[in-house]
């Protein structure tokens, strides 16, 4: 299929030409309203076959900002807990989160899979799972480091 698009262009690949006259067919939609958008769901699914570009579509620039920042605050603080936590269980559902989220990042370009109900169900679950467990890990930090320690007690037994 790649080899038929390289060789013939877009009209090699009846999926992919489809995708591509969406994106080409809707870039003068989203050049209408480019900062705020049109609107969520101001279009049928599976217009254009791309998160990113429904993005732009829907919420214009300024949304599509707040996506792809809020993609990746979410990654960063799946990230730090991964590094945070000596628990392996801990580290492995961090690890194999980031893991997917980056293949759910990648795939956006192919599907609009962020408004798949089945995926977004159990995206939204181990986030909240995650971040629970990363707000967790900062507070026991937090008092970890609030405590004070131990005033210093004479040696009683002669030693330095």
């Amino acid at each position: 299929s790649i080899a038929d698009i390289a060789a013939h262009g877009p009209e090699g690949d009846s999926s992919f030409n489809a995708r591509y006259r969406g994106w080409i067919n809707g870039i003068p939609k989203i050049m209408e309203r480019p900062i705020f958008g049109h609107g969520v769901g101001s279009i049928p699914l599976a217009t254009y076959d791309c998160q990113y570009v429904r993005e732009l579509h829907e919420t214009g620039i300024v949304g599509t900002i707040v996506f792809l920042y809020m993609n990746l605050a979410i990654l960063a603080a799946a990230l730090s807990l991964f590094y945070m936590s000596d628990d392996s269980l801990t580290k492995g559902l961090a690890c194999g989160f980031m893991g997917g989220h980056v293949g759910k990042l990648v795939h956006a370009w192919s599907i609009e899979n962020f408004y798949t109900i089945m995926n977004m169900e159990v995206f939204w679950f181990v986030v909240a799972l995650l971040m629970i467990l990363y707000n967790n890990h900062l507070n026991r930090l937090e008092a970890a480091s609030q405590e004070e320690p131990l005033p210093m007690q004479p040696d009683l037994f002669g030693g330095d």
